[in-house]
């Protein structure tokens, strides 16, 4: 486990990389499993509440929610669109070598 970090929770389109990511390591939790499965309770504002209340950074790829976890003063870490094409350039490229 990394020594150095902080716990992670993955917002809903990110859920499908706790496996991975927990076997690298890391302290991974998603939304659905702490917030619930409801819409209303995995809410922005409830994501943002409880990255605040448990110090932990957020992993999402929406845009507009990553300014708004940022000047809460929350960490976050998200993929945009450069970052999906970057890692779809580099596997294109190990298959075509």
């Amino acid at each position: 486990m990394h020594s150095w970090f902080l716990k992670v929770i993955l917002d809903v389109p990110m859920e499908n990389l706790r496996g991975i990511l927990s076997d690298r390591g890391w302290d991974v939790v998603t939304v659905t499993e702490e917030l619930g499965s409801e819409k209303e309770s995995r809410s922005d504002t409830n994501i943002l509440r409880y990255a605040q209340d448990n110090d932990v950074i957020v992993a999402t790829i929406d845009r507009k929610f990553v300014c708004r976890l940022r000047e809460a003063g929350v960490k976050v870490v998200t993929l945009d669109v450069k970052d999906m094409a970057d890692i779809m350039d580099e596997k294109l490229k190990l298959e075509t070598c």
